[in-house]
């Protein structure tokens, strides 16, 4: 009741146009529909396809079980698959932007939100045992104060009541930035970055992070968590740069 009457008296403005937004969100219907949708996508990598979806004789849609992207058909990862709702173009990048780099945490809300609402939509029955946000090393957590990926996983938490283990995975190595680095540099810098010190054995796992580049963080970390016994490891962000 409380959140109602103040939702009433105090109501939310949408962070890109000052609009009255919809209940405690802070982006109105309107500038929600201006984020790019990373609509028809790899199934593994969540990387955009080219092609269209592929219609029967009678004009319907057909989509397969498993759409799979070149890199992923001759290289396949152990991810059972990679959810991202959205392209890391504007205004989604500015978003992430100013959550990592300007610790504006208003912007983990509402990615929190919008990738839940995907979720729960994608999920139905099935979920993971645990979500596990992506560490920082301990110098770049105090440097910027809080982990992104973290503020992230704790709305998506409470919206699909999953547990979060954040203590079982760390990073052991403080590498420099991958935002710096490009494709092969990522990968280099990325490899053992990650040492599991909790029991995950037989656990089914969703990675949580903001945006998925190349896949070199999301990747070493699913190998670490397979190596120390996960059942299964998916990856969900926010976005997929191109």
């Amino acid at each position: 009741m409380f959140h109602k009457i103040y939702n009433h008296l105090f109501p939310s403005t949408c962070v890109f146009c000052d609009e009255v937004s919809t209940g405690s969100r802070d982006l109105c219907k309107f500038c929600r529909q201006l984020l790019p949708l990373n609509s028809y996508c790899c199934t593994r990598c969540a990387l955009p396809l080219p092609a269209s979806p592929v219609s029967d004789l009678t004009n319907q849609t057909v989509l397969t079980s498993e759409l799979l992207c070149g890199q992923c058909l001759r290289s396949p990862s152990d991810v059972i698959e990679t959810i991202a709702p959205y392209l890391y173009r504007p205004p989604v990048d500015y978003m992430i932007k100013r959550l990592k780099f300007a610790g504006e945490l208003k912007y983990s809300r509402i990615i929190g939100e919008i990738l839940s609402d995907t979720l729960i939509t994608h999920l139905k029955e099935s979920t993971p045992d645990l979500l596990i946000p992506v560490p920082l090393h301990k110098q770049r957590l105090l440097e910027r104060g809080y982990n992104q990926a973290f503020q992230i996983a704790t709305l998506v938490s409470k919206k699909l009541e999953i547990e979060i283990d954040n203590d079982s995975v760390i990073r052991v190595a403080a590498q420099t930035p991958q935002s710096r680095l490009g494709a092969k540099a990522r990968d280099i810098n990325i490899k053992r970055a990650f040492k599991v010190i909790g029991n995950i054995q037989g656990k089914n796992i969703a990675i949580i992070d903001d945006v998925y580049t190349t896949g070199a963080t999301a990747l070493s970390l699913t190998s670490s968590l397979y190596q120390a016994g996960a059942a299964s490891v998916s990856i969900w962000v926010f976005a997929r740069t191109p």
